[in-house]
């Protein structure tokens, strides 16, 4: 087992070590014509991370290459008429192998996804794409994992085990041997009139009967339960994922999302944020999302490339 990544400064250092062992990867940016996405690919360029190709309006990413001092001759560019295009383009580079994961920029989600979903041109597996959060808490021991904060606004019983599975695939990649998944609710048993707990009940059963990469997964189980020792003493709770919990499941994207705004404006917490469940990453982020939340989703992005097996 490779070591637990704690800290995005050590993901950081990992994923540098990684292109200099195998060799520098490419980012497809879908939409690229968007000051601060364009601002976050020239950062990791820059750090040596990625290679990029720029997909959009042409004109619109010199013009903004030039507004922002960003030398636009380090990145190939492909002119591409509208958003679907741009997302079909980028979609295709991965596909050829000339890029490995994509960014998206100044398009919606949904035409994205469309194009990574298509049947015959996309990178769709037989698998539930899902959102999945990266965050180093500024008073948490380690990296912790939240979904969905971003794709599946309601998932049902089959829907939260496929995002289980998704993150604890990835809560592998980044070392962590037995990752401990806390299904979050407003309480800590199953109340009948509380949807949310009975279908964390539901889920966590299904776990407790398939031995999934050796992760343990429990619920209902409330935020605090699952992050806190102290309230997981003080409430009386046992079991192995209470007050140390690796990964948060939140009932739906109403909850996730609005975690992650809160995390963001009112914490000094880092965030980086992938859809995983394709044949290659999706970086993506709100459009309110820092420079620094879109570096750090990008370096997350290739960091699960590289250890899912690349090598130029």
């Amino acid at each position: 087992m490779s070591e637990q990544i704690k800290k995005f400064s050590r993901l950081e250092e990992k994923t540098l070590e990684l292109k200099n062992k195998h060799g520098k990867i490419t980012l497809a940016v879908a939409g690229a014509q968007d000051v601060q996405t364009l601002k976050a690919v020239h950062r990791a360029f820059e750090k040596g991370i990625i290679n990029a190709v720029l997909v959009g309006n042409k004109n619109e990413i010199i013009t903004i290459c030039k507004e922002h001092g960003i030398p636009a001759d380090s990145f190939e560019i492909i002119d591409s008429p509208d958003d679907a295009s741009a997302a079909k383009a980028s979609v295709a580079l991965v596909k050829s192998g000339k890029a490995h994961f994509i960014m998206k920029g100044l398009m919606p989600t949904s035409t994205v996804s469309k194009a990574m979903l298509d049947r015959e041109n996309g990178l769709r597996m037989n698998k539930l794409l899902n959102h999945i959060a990266l965050v180093e808490p500024y008073n948490y021991d380690k990296l912790l994992i939240m979904s969905d904060c971003g794709i599946n606004i309601d998932p049902g019983v089959q829907e939260k085990t496929g995002i289980i599975k998704n993150d604890v695939e990835v809560a592998r990649l980044l070392g962590i041997e037995q990752p401990k998944v806390a299904l979050i609710t407003a309480l800590d048993k199953v109340n009948e009139k509380m949807v949310s707990t009975v279908e964390a009940d539901q889920v966590a059963k299904v776990f407790e009967k398939e031995n999934f990469m050796n992760a343990v997964v429990e619920g209902p189980l409330a935020m605090d339960d699952a992050v806190s020792e102290d309230a997981a003493k003080i409430k009386g709770l046992s079991g192995k994922v209470a007050g140390n919990a690796d990964v948060l499941i939140f009932d739906d994207v109403e909850v996730g999302n609005s975690v992650w705004k809160v995390l963001f404006y009112f914490s000094p917490s880092k965030l980086a944020g992938v859809v995983y469940g394709a044949k290659a990453p999706l970086v993506l982020g709100s459009r309110s999302d820092s420079d620094e939340i879109k570096v750090n989703s990008i370096i997350f992005g290739a960091y699960i490339v590289y250890m899912q097996g690349f090598k130029a």
